[in-house]
């Protein structure tokens, strides 16, 4: 089932933004079996950066972007770029 719902998109944002581990299978029902290794690949390389106005992990941010698209309906490529925009950024 893909992800649906406000709720469990703040489920799993909040978890990240703490710092909690998300298991592949969290990530794959919120945004979808296709954007697992973008996921992964992005929070490795985000890994120890934190948001300067917030302090959050700085990956909190991308996830959420893909989060939000996954919320409203965007497909694969949309969730992916919203995980990867800040590691090309950067």
């Amino acid at each position: 089932a893909l992800f649906e719902g406000a709720h469990q998109l703040g489920q799993l944002s909040a978890r990240l933004a703490v710092g909690e581990e998300v298991a592949d299978a969290d990530v794959v029902e919120a945004l979808g079996d296709e954007v697992l290794a973008a996921f992964r690949f992005a929070q490795g390389r985000m890994a120890g950066r934190v948001r300067k106005t917030t302090g959050e992990p700085a990956f909190c941010h991308s996830a959420d972007l893909a989060l939000r698209s996954a919320d409203l309906g965007y497909g694969p490529g949309v969730r992916v770029v919203g995980l990867l925009h800040d590691v090309v950024e950067d």
